[in-house]
């Protein structure tokens, strides 16, 4: 008699949509301390995630996350900058890579 074996796989990291998205990055940018108890709360505040366009509120708030983040590597905040050479300002999957979310998101959210 033979006994059957289920194998399951579980993806990492999937996206589900915009709202567990830009919610769970509000919410791990403040747990994890890379934004301050106040950015949390605006944010909270005057975003709906929900909402296909964002107001002007939520899309400073969100604009300020974008920022912070991109002065650490999003993918390993508690690890140093990865400078690409001595005289780069930009980190390997930092600033360039979220100031290019940050646009694409500017030109979705925006009125």
């Amino acid at each position: 008699m033979y006994s059957h074996i289920h194998i399951y796989f579980q993806v990492g990291n999937p996206e589900t949509d915009d709202y567990y998205d830009y919610k769970g990055i509000l919410e791990y940018a403040w747990s994890h301390a890379v934004i301050s108890d106040q950015q949390y709360d605006k944010a909270k505040q005057v975003c709906d995630f929900k909402q296909f366009r964002w107001s002007n509120e939520c899309f400073q708030a969100m604009d300020q996350l974008f920022h912070d983040y991109s002065e650490i590597d999003i993918f390993n905040i508690y690890a140093p900058a990865c400078r690409l050479n001595s005289t780069s300002t930009e980190t390997k999957n930092g600033p360039e890579s979220l100031t290019k979310v940050s646009i694409l998101i500017s030109q979705i959210y925006r009125f």
